[in-house]
Formats: structure tokens, C-alpha cells, sequence
């Protein structure tokens, strides 16, 4: 699989390890089949893959464990625009935003799977 090369676009401002998990996240294409599987309302700021991206990042960044509403934190020095889309800012990162993403995954997958 050849790395597509016409969306590199540097992680300014991130550790390496957030940097390097969030790339391969894009990579991947994992984002893009969230999104898909996933729609949410295209008012919303923060789709449900960029979210996952946005916590993958974090995780990565550190040891130790965060509160919800501190994952927005490693991005303050970071192009948030350019890693999370266009319309994204800072404050769409937080904490409200990505548990109604939390909180949208789960109706998905609670729909989906029944055991």
C-alpha cells in the first residue's frame, strides 16, 4: 500500500507519537469509514471520525490518564484547522462536543450490534 502523498500536511506543535498515530489513523482511511458508517448532523463542527482522531491524538501524547476536558489541550499550539477540517477551531475540541460524539457512537453501535 502506497502512502498517498498529496495530503501530507505536517503535525506543527504535537509530540511525534500524537503526530505519527493521528497520520496513520488518516492514513488508514479508518477516519474516513467513521464518517461514513457514522453521519452526523452537517451543522456539527466535529464529525465522529475526527473526533476518534482527536482522542487518539491525545491518548498519545502522554502517560497518564486526562479528563474529557482536557483533550483538546496537546492542540493549543497545533493547526487545528488543517488536522480536524476547515471550520474546526480550538473550542470545537471540547469537552460538550466530543461526549455528544461519545454519546453518538454508542446509539451507532448499540443499534448495530445487538449481542
Amino acid at each position: 500500500m502506497a502512502l498517498d502523498r498529496s495530503r501530507d500536511r505536517g503535525y506543527v506543535g504535537l509530540r511525534a507519537t500524537s503526530a505519527l498515530a493521528m497520520a496513520l489513523f488518516e492514513q488508514s482511511g479508518l477516519r474516513g469509514l467513521l464518517d461514513e458508517r457514522i453521519p452526523v448532523d452537517k451543522r456539527r463542527k466535529l464529525s465522529i471520525g475526527y473526533a476518534v482522531k482527536a482522542f487518539i491524538g491525545d491518548m498519545m501524547g502522554h502517560a497518564d490518564r486526562r479528563a474529557l476536558s482536557r483533550v483538546s489541550d496537546p492542540f493549543m499550539s497545533a493547526p487545528v484547522s488543517e488536522m480536524f477540517g476547515e471550520k474546526m477551531d480550538l473550542e470545537g475540541l471540547g469537552a460538550t462536543a466530543l461526549s455528544r460524539d461519545l454519546d453518538i457512537m454508542f446509539e451507532a453501535g448499540s443499534s448495530c450490534c445487538h449481542l
